[in-house]
């Protein structure tokens, strides 16, 4: 058996070998894109990187070569944006025609791309965001839903970074597909904890929201929390702040933390908040059925989570009875933060507790298993 086994694995890794794993991204630098890469070279795949910058002056700084397809930012048209995707993809597959490839393929358009102008090229497409639900246009959000439902159906594997898109694009989740919710880093777990600074307090909270401050029901919380909770202590972490945001710094009770990196500085983080802050914005299908890594981040460092009810995270925080929800107006923010009690977020504290903190650590098995079975099947 011990034989049987030995040989199985060296014939795997001979698999392994023979088959590429050619990721193309469509932006260079997002850290999900980076922990999946990260782990299929650890896991001893044979990995090629591509990918679109955004701006001219980022530097590659990943862990593994990444070969630089074209640059662009927002305010390049969509024409010549996709001039520019549709070169660099007719480039890589005629150089990797004829090779033993597997693509996987990061972000929408880029897929939509691929889609149109492959031919028989297996590939996994990575969904993290609903980017076309963000369109005004009703034809054309419906016109792109239509194609990336087809961009999933034709992969080899869809992989979901939240139980939301499926239920959003089927109704229910499909057979090619598994999810990975954008969970915490596994490195988190070589990092040495830290205990919350003190006890709660509850006549005066920290209360913080850690990641890029651009959303309008963060800001909205912040403008009436600050103004009418002077006793409480509020809390950014992450930038560039943008303009919006900076008539908070009147408030001297609101702090700037400015860039942290993840997940190395989260423990020092969260050991400074009582309840970290994920009201995002509900006017978008895309934040509806979303799965923000704020609640695995709220579940491994213990703090209860405010969220943005009518939201597919909203439902999970409900069910999971890790946090709050609330719809974001002035009169909420004052009744929550006034109805907030010690009974309350302790209470909240302890079901955290209950929940195994490696349940909030990324763990790509799954995903592993499956392609495992594809590396198998094209061999």
């Amino acid at each position: 058996m011990v034989r049987f086994k030995k040989a199985f694995f060296v014939v795997f890794l001979q698999i392994k070998k023979k088959m590429k794993i050619v990721f193309i991204l469509n932006s260079y630098g997002k850290s999900r894109y980076d922990k999946r890469i990260e782990e299929f070279i650890e896991r001893g795949y044979d990995c090629e990187v591509y990918a679109f910058k955004r701006f001219e002056g980022d530097s590659i700084r990943s862990s593994f070569p990444v070969e630089v397809l074209g640059c662009f930012d927002n305010s390049l048209s969509y024409a010549r944006r996709t001039k520019i995707i549709y070169n660099a993809l007719i480039s890589i597959l005629k150089n990797k025609k004829g090779q033993n490839v597997i693509y996987y393929i990061f972000g929408l358009d880029v897929a939509m791309l691929f889609w149109l102008i492959r031919k028989k090229e297996p590939y996994i497409y990575e969904e993290g965001d609903l980017v076309h639900t963000y369109m005004k246009n009703n034809l054309i959000r419906k016109t792109l839903e239509s194609i990336d439902k087809k961009v999933i159906r034709s992969s080899e594997l869809t992989v979901f970074t939240s139980e939301g898109f499926p239920e959003y694009h089927f109704g229910k989740r499909i057979e090619n597909s598994v999810i990975l919710p954008n969970k915490i880093s596994k490195r988190i777990l070589q990092i040495p904890p830290i205990e919350k600074k003190q006890p709660f307090d509850i006549n005066h909270l920290n209360i913080g929201f850690v990641g890029a401050p651009r959303f309008d029901k963060i800001l909205k919380f912040f403008e009436v929390a600050c103004k009418n909770f002077p006793q409480h202590r509020f809390h950014i972490f992450g930038g560039p702040v943008p303009e919006e945001f900076e008539k908070l710094k009147s408030y001297s009770n609101l702090l700037f933390h400015g860039p942290f990196k993840t997940p190395d500085d989260l423990p020092e983080i969260y050991s400074h908040l009582d309840l970290v802050l994920s009201t995002y914005d509900t006017d978008s299908d895309n934040v509806r059925y979303a799965e923000p890594n704020k609640l695995y981040e709220a579940i491994f460092f213990e703090t209860p989570i405010i969220v943005s009810r009518g939201t597919f995270l909203g439902e999970k925080v409900k069910k999971l009875n890790v946090g709050f929800e609330i719809d974001v107006t002035e009169q909420n923010v004052i009744r929550f933060l006034n109805e907030l009690s010690l009974d309350k977020i302790n209470a909240i504290v302890n079901n955290i507790r209950r929940i195994p903190k490696e349940n909030a650590v990324d763990d790509g098995s799954e995903l592993f298993i499956r392609i495992d079975d594809l590396l198998n099947s094209h061999s």
